[in-house]
């Protein structure tokens, strides 16, 4: 059920104009970290403007982070702003001023919930409003130096990182004229890398001892934010089946056919929703001969996948060591450290041609469309993922 929420197509017309008490996000989180970033919107003549109705459909397409997705009543939204949560990973405050967009989260680690709605806002600012830039920005904060202490400076962050690649240690300030420490600006914030730099990061990160040795919401939002870059990553590969698995083997120990080319596995896809194995879901898993050569070019990435499943989603109690035995080969033959992402996607392509022939649902999922792409979910979680197009005309008398 929708918990009284009506159809999300009449979300927008129900916004109130009157700014509400903000309490929600005020109470929320006084010992959690702040960061907060502003969006500017450039035309193709550099003129900052905010897109028409611009809060209306960032209304609707976060609508899964809403505080109203189990009661309507608890929503926080209007004209000028929304709050939106996302569990252990942080609350955000969205809001209109003059003619920007300022995002400001509260997190353990804020950057993973900041980077994941300002990506939000810019891919639909990219579907909306053709030839419209979205420029993000940092503030002073705590690091102004006006002697006046307006806190006035602003600075975009492409600009920052492009100044720091250069060897500048210090940029101007055009509200003040003071200098202020680059390093100072961008803490807390991740570089601007394109997503196959950050597969190629998540992997190696992954497999840093800190994810099984130590707990905390802070890991837990590292390894969910890890788990994204790696989904990322395969984007395009979910329009023909799922990008969400894990493998165990058959028996104890890993062993292969006389041939000595192919192993049994089993495989289990999971739902993206609900982070859960669709076998445990009321799906079923495959067992599959796989080649010993597709195990070890896949061992560093799929490993990945498991660790970051099992941190994010400890009650998953996903197995980390299902395939050891490739795992240390891709090592020493060093094939762990060359980790090309085409080779992945080929590899992810060849496991959902194998699966698909013995079953197109994978295991009992189906295919829905969240913000503008493809993911794979149960089919009891479908209705969460077709509210229906917002409709931005008036209500009907």
């Amino acid at each position: 059920g929708h918990g009284g929420r009506p159809p999300t197509s009449l979300i927008a017309q129900l916004v109130d104009p009157t700014t509400p008490s903000l309490e929600a996000w005020h109470d929320y989180g006084g010992d959690l970290a702040v960061q907060t970033r502003i969006c500017k919107f450039s035309d193709a003549s550099d003129n900052f403007h905010i897109p028409e109705g611009l809060i209306y459909r960032l209304i609707v397409r976060l609508h899964s982070l809403s505080l109203g997705r189990e009661r309507y009543e608890d929503s926080l939204h209007w004209t000028g702003g929304l709050v939106v949560d996302h569990g252990l990973h942080g609350r955000a405050l969205i809001k209109l001023d003059r003619n920007r967009l300022i995002v400001s989260v509260k997190a353990v680690v804020p950057d993973y919930l900041l980077t994941l709605v300002i990506e939000e806002i810019k891919s639909h600012v990219a579907e909306f409003w053709q030839g419209v830039k979205v420029r993000t920005y940092v503030s002073c904060g705590g690091n102004c130096n006006d002697p006046e202490g307006r806190l006035a400076g602003q600075w975009e962050i492409e600009r920052l990182f492009n100044r720091r690649l250069k060897g500048k240690r210090e940029i101007t300030c055009g509200s003040c004229d003071e200098d202020v420490v680059i390093q100072d600006l961008i803490r807390g914030v991740s570089a601007p890398i394109d997503s196959d730099e950050r597969f190629a990061m998540a992997v190696e990160k992954l497999f840093s001892p800190v994810f099984t040795t130590q707990a905390g919401r802070q890991i837990v939002t590292k390894a969910e934010a890890y788990l994204q870059d790696l989904l990322q990553a395969f984007e395009n590969e979910t329009d023909s089946g799922p990008r969400l698995f894990t493998l165990t083997l058959g028996g104890m120990e890993f062993t292969l056919a006389p041939n000595g080319e192919f192993a049994r596995c089993k495989v289990n896809f999971w739902c993206e929703y609900s982070r859960e194995p669709v076998a445990s879901q009321g799906g079923w898993s495959f067992e599959v001969r796989l080649s010993e050569n597709w195990l070890v070019d896949t061992a560093s990435w799929s490993n990945a996948m498991a660790i970051a499943l099992s941190v994010s989603n400890p009650v998953a109690h996903t197995q980390r060591t299902f395939i050891e035995y490739p795992a240390t080969k891709a090592i020493k033959q060093g094939r762990s450290s060359s980790l090309n992402i085409e080779d992945a996607r080929t590899r992810l392509r060849e496991l959902q041609d194998l699966i698909r022939e013995q079953d197109p649902t994978f295991g009992g999922l189906v295919r829905v469309r969240h913000r503008g792409r493809y993911m794979w979910v149960h089919p009891r979680f479908e209705a969460e993922f077709n509210p229906g197009l917002p409709d931005m005309g008036g209500a009907e008398e």
